[in-house]
């Protein structure tokens, strides 16, 4: 009976650690939702992973955020981790590729590229035409409805802050460029898979 008792003991222990650990998960995330929604993104769902048995589901509607065994535990150190992220290029892109491409099939050759003197360092800006083009990675920078703008499966409170910032300051660039009187044309790295899609927005882009 003793024995019974104890193990029924050490149960109730790990569920209470595991309510009151998704309790602390639920307020981390729900902050951050917070802090986002004062950026008025859009209405979200992500599937963090498809193929566990243990789904984790965060649901980033404005009206209400449910979290199902959430995962906030990064797998790799941090060491690791900075070493990773590392390696993550910032230019010359496969997107960024692809849309050079399909300016020069438009007869655009004379582009600046990554020009640092400007706000953020505009991908492709045409000084002359004050046209600047941005290519947005559709994870980085938040493409709505957009199935690359997943969130991982592991520690989501760093993916959700490094993505929020990301979102602000692509707002805070966007703004001062205006400010310097260059239009903006947007490309996301799901648009750029499409050569067709891309020219016709380059060719309203570049010839209004």
């Amino acid at each position: 009976m003793q024995y019974r008792l104890r193990i029924n003991n050490n149960a109730n222990i790990r569920m209470y650690s595991l309510y009151f650990r998704n309790i602390i998960n639920y307020l981390h995330v729900l902050i951050l939702k917070l802090e986002m929604s004062s950026l008025k993104l859009e209405p979200n769902k992500y599937k963090l992973d498809s193929k566990r048995k243990k789904q984790s589901l965060i649901n980033f509607n404005l009206n209400k955020i449910s979290i199902e065994e959430s995962e906030v535990a990064d797998i790799y150190s941090k060491e690791k981790r900075s070493e990773i992220m590392s390696k993550i290029r910032a230019k010359n892109t496969k997107p960024e590729i692809s849309v050079r491409k399909s300016l020069h099939r438009l007869g655009f050759k004379r582009y600046t590229l990554h020009k640092r003197e400007l706000p953020g360092s505009p991908d492709i800006v045409f000084v002359s035409r004050k046209k600047a083009i941005l290519i947005h990675g559709c994870f980085w920078h938040h493409h709505s409805n957009c199935k690359l703008a997943y969130t991982p499966k592991t520690n989501i409170k760093f993916w959700l802050k490094k993505i929020k910032d990301n979102i602000e300051r692509d707002r805070v660039c966007q703004k001062r460029l205006q400010g310097m009187g260059y239009n903006q044309l947007i490309i996301w790295e799901c648009e750029s898979k499409k050569p067709e899609v891309v020219e016709a927005k380059l060719k309203k882009f570049l010839r209004k």
